[in-house]
């Protein structure tokens, strides 16, 4: 709404390091997600929010009579998603040291393929962070 749909340039130096960058000869936007892919498997596999994920992804009846608030987990999943989105926004502007709303439209649908053919089911229940990275 702000930029009305045009491509904004982004005037950070530090930002365009960041995207653009290196550690030890690999880019820094690949220890960025490589790092909240390892923190995200974390917190999906050894914590309660991510059991919870499994159990609602698998049966909302099961997970409801489990004693597990839906509507507030679901509630949080948003508001990871949204984190995601930020982020992933974040990196795709310090990439290319601008900003675009309409940037991820041409890759939605090799999204939903990378998380099909990494071992997530459309139904829920199933599939890790690392099956749909790898």
């Amino acid at each position: 709404l702000l930029a009305g749909g045009t491509t904004v340039p982004v005037q950070n130096s530090w930002l365009a390091v960041v995207g653009n960058g290196r550690l030890f000869g690999v880019p820094y936007l690949v220890v960025i997600t490589a790092v909240f892919v390892i923190v995200m498997h974390y917190i999906l596999s050894q914590t309660r929010f991510g059991q919870h994920n499994y159990a609602i992804g698998a049966n909302v009846q099961a997970a409801r009579r489990a004693g597990i608030d839906i509507r507030d987990h679901i509630l949080r999943l948003y508001v990871l998603s949204a984190m995601c989105a930020g982020l992933g926004g974040a990196l795709y502007a310090a990439r290319f040291t601008a900003g675009a709303a309409q940037a991820g439209e041409p890759l939605l649908l090799d999204s939903v393929a990378a998380v099909v053919i990494g071992g997530a089911s459309l139904f829920g229940g199933s599939g890790t962070i690392f099956g749909t990275v790898a």
